[in-house]
């Protein structure tokens, strides 16, 4: 994608940065449980708040200041909130309800909102929400196809998914914008 010339792609650029270090310290703080405990994986749940926060604040970067900084206010209470309650009552139930209010609210929500407007390269964005919706009930009903293959891996594949949609939806915007010379404002 290159060097971001919107707020929109430089949000999602840290969206994928942060992603992919949560994904390395998810899988050191699993790997040596054993040895960590709990903590190992407070790195990787501070990481995935951070990563649906970037997430939102890109979905928002197209509203007008004033909307952008209620918004944004709104991001960082839900952030603290949940994060302290996970490490708190160390519990990962508050990470998978950041990531649900994030995602569907702010990528799924405003996604179909900006769809709506014309901006047809929001469908891949909605469809990516639409298809991590179901990890959330695979994970917490604690749904497992196979012993090798249970609730943990099949969400990870779904985010697999998600993610490449996102990538999708955002490379078709960042086009879009380019191409109409416009990168913000809707009222």
């Amino acid at each position: 994608m290159g060097k971001p010339e919107s707020e929109f792609e430089k949000y999602w650029k840290g969206f994928y940065m942060l992603f992919g270090l949560s994904t390395v310290f998810g899988g050191l703080g699993h790997t040596f449980f054993y040895y960590t405990g709990i903590y190992g994986k407070f790195p990787c749940w501070t990481l995935g708040i951070l990563t649906s926060f970037y997430a939102g604040k890109a979905m928002i970067s197209l509203y007008n200041p004033l909307r952008k900084r209620l918004l944004t206010r709104v991001l960082i209470a839900k952030a603290v909130l949940l994060w302290g309650l996970a490490i708190a009552f160390k519990s990962f139930l508050f990470i998978t309800v950041d990531a649900v209010v994030a995602y569907l609210i702010f990528c799924g929500g405003f996604g179909v909102y900006f769809w709506k407007k014309g901006m047809a390269g929001f469908k891949y964005i909605v469809f990516g929400v639409v298809i991590l919706i179901p990890s959330a009930f695979i994970f917490l009903l604690k749904l497992n196809p196979h012993v090798w293959f249970n609730k943990d891996d099949l969400s990870h594949v779904l985010m697999m998914i998600t993610i490449t949609f996102f990538y999708f939806g955002i490379r078709f915007m960042a086009n879009y914008f380019k191409e109409n010379n416009t990168f913000n404002v809707l009222k």
